[in-house]
């Protein structure tokens, strides 16, 4: 990973690089939500939805018994797929959680610059481009805050963040398009999620 890493230093001035680190950088711009969370609720609605379309299969008295058996197979071989897909995607957030467990004690380095201004530069070079892109960026960069919050990282402070993006949402926007105000929107919408997730648990909150 040394010559990407090598290139990463090259897209900003050196001062960048003071505190926040460009292994932070490449993280951040190269993981995606599928390597953060795993969309339980939708494999497991898909499989209920499976499950009945198969129970239905008996009232269809179109079909005959061999016919009924054939589709009912069809049905239980998606199921199993998509069990086997949400096994392996469990495993694959597993690993790249470790991964950045071990990575966030080398995220930012507590130099020169202040916590303030080292969170300043990270929602400048990461946030508010990338979760202006799409939905599923603006989703992405909320959940990355919050896995930045439950690995308890060094010199990141998620009070000083939430402040700056909650502070003056207006001068966020102003340069942004339709599109662009609505992914943002979104974002803020599910950073909003996670504060109340952690409001109405006393163990989340004192984390």
């Amino acid at each position: 990973m040394s010559p990407v890493l090598d290139f990463v230093k090259t897209l900003h001035p050196q001062r960048t690089w003071e505190e926040m680190t460009p292994q932070f950088y490449l993280t951040f711009w190269s993981l995606s939500m599928s390597d953060l969370q795993v969309p339980e609720i939708a494999y497991k609605r898909r499989v209920e939805e499976l499950e009945v379309e198969m129970a239905q299969i008996d009232d269809r008295k179109e079909l005959t018994a061999a016919k009924k058996r054939k589709e009912k197979e069809k049905i239980h071989i998606i199921i199993d797929k998509l069990r086997e897909e949400l096994f392996k995607q469990k495993e694959h957030v597993e690993r790249v959680r470790a991964r950045l467990d071990i990575e966030r004690e080398h995220w930012f380095k507590n130099r020169n610059k202040t916590k303030a201004e080292t969170i300043t530069e990270f929602l400048q070079l990461c946030i508010f481009p990338r979760c202006l892109l799409s939905e599923i960026d603006a989703l992405y960069c909320a959940h990355f805050i919050r896995v930045i919050h439950d690995l308890v990282t060094p010199n990141f402070s998620t009070i000083i963040c939430y402040d700056r993006l909650f502070s003056d949402i207006s001068y966020s926007l102003a340069s942004c398009s339709e599109n662009e105000a609505i992914r943002y929107g979104r974002f803020l919408e599910s950073l909003l999620e996670i504060v109340m997730s952690w409001h109405g648990d006393k163990n989340k909150f004192d984390k």
